[in-house]
């Protein structure tokens, strides 16, 4: 399946036609106050945000646009912009300055919250965007325990759907205090993809744009499905890195966070498990203290396809900053969707075809 299979909708792109279903989303707040009960509900449909506010407005258009390839990086080579559909320039700036006017937020204090938090068992639950980035044609819907369906229509803007509890929290999971590797990983059965639709996997540090794709701004990463590209900060065409996501077939994605650098290709055990099993690939030990070793593992199938050091990837003169994903901020998973989607999300790690 080539890279035109499934449209993508990346930034910094110019275009007239309208597909889109978001709203002036610039001026999309995150939610206030304190994160919402982690109690499971049976459905969650395009209203569910309340905590946040709908925008207002009209939504940017997308186009169709090729691709430009940057040879100078043979290993995971970058793109300026998706070889396939693109969000408008206008869309990656609100983004951005979304992003200034609502800075991350720090690690959580596990002393003045829910006791059960520091509970590394616990399953998140799905949280839709809101009803004004979330169409009203799209649903999210608990099927299960640790089990949500997505479906999005063919007028669905790009939106970011964020799970809660985070899967990982500084002060339970960090290397740093327990001295072990934290693994967190999550999978999606990919179903119905539309010809101008995108689905995408990853985390991210909060708050985030609900308006926006996982991967494009700060503090969040992605693969997305339509050009099998990585995305890390990356509001251009992210970097080369799997194949195109299949109708039916089963991706996931995890991060491994080991202490020192010491590597953690496994870990096993919940979303956000403990107890590595040895030193993950691509990595070594011997990192100097005090730093966390980061890195980031795709499978497909049940199978680990790929898998990526955050530092040792980065090109200083080419790559934005990955604060936010360095083990020092709390991180949520994050599902992307634009256009007619389905997919069936799973963080119950019961039902998990790989087993980390």
């Amino acid at each position: 399946m080539g890279f035109g299979s499934f449209k993508s909708n990346n930034p910094f792109r110019h275009s007239s036609s309208a597909q889109s279903n978001n709203n002036d989303i610039g001026d999309v707040p995150p939610p206030p106050g304190p994160p919402p009960s982690h109690r499971p509900a049976a459905a969650s449909g395009a209203g569910s945000s309340e905590q946040y506010a709908p925008p207002p407005g009209p939504p940017p258009s997308y186009s169709q646009g090729k691709g430009k390839y940057n040879h100078d990086d043979d290993l995971f080579s970058g793109w300026d912009s998706s070889p396939s559909t693109n969000a408008p320039e206008e869309q990656a700036e609100a983004g951005e300055a979304w992003c200034r006017n609502y800075p991350l937020s720090p690690p959580t204090d596990l002393t003045t919250t829910d006791p059960s938090l520091r509970q590394a068992s616990l399953i998140p639950r799905l949280i839709a965007p809101p009803p004004g980035v979330f169409s009203k044609g799209s649903s999210l819907t608990q099927t299960g325990p640790g089990a949500w369906t997505v479906r999005t229509d063919r007028r669905a803007g790009d939106c970011c759907i964020i799970g809660y509890p985070h899967a990982y929290l500084v002060q339970r999971d960090s290397p740093l205090a327990t001295g072990r590797a934290r693994t967190v990983y999550f999978e999606c059965r990919v179903g119905e993809m539309g010809r101008d639709a995108g689905l995408a996997v990853g985390f991210q540090a909060l708050p985030y744009p609900p308006f926006r794709m996982p991967g494009w701004h700060r503090g969040s990463l992605a693969v997305h499905g339509d050009d099998g590209h990585k995305y890390v900060n990356d509001r251009w065409g992210g970097k080369d890195f799997t194949e195109p996501f299949r109708k039916g077939e089963v991706v996931g994605i995890g991060m491994v966070f080991s202490p020192g650098g010491g590597g953690g290709g496994g870990g096993g055990g919940g979303l956000s498990s403990s107890g590595g099993k040895g030193k993950g690939k691509g990595s070594g030990g011997g990192g100097e203290p005090g730093m966390i070793q980061v890195e980031v593992f795709f499978t497909r199938g049940g199978r680990e396809t790929g898998r990526w050091d955050m530092h040792e990837s980065l090109d200083s003169e080419t790559d934005l900053p990955i604060t936010g994903l360095e083990g020092y901020h709390d991180l949520t998973v994050a599902i992307g969707t634009y256009g007619s989607v389905g997919a069936e999300v799973v963080l119950d790690p019961n039902r998990w075809v790989f087993k980390p």
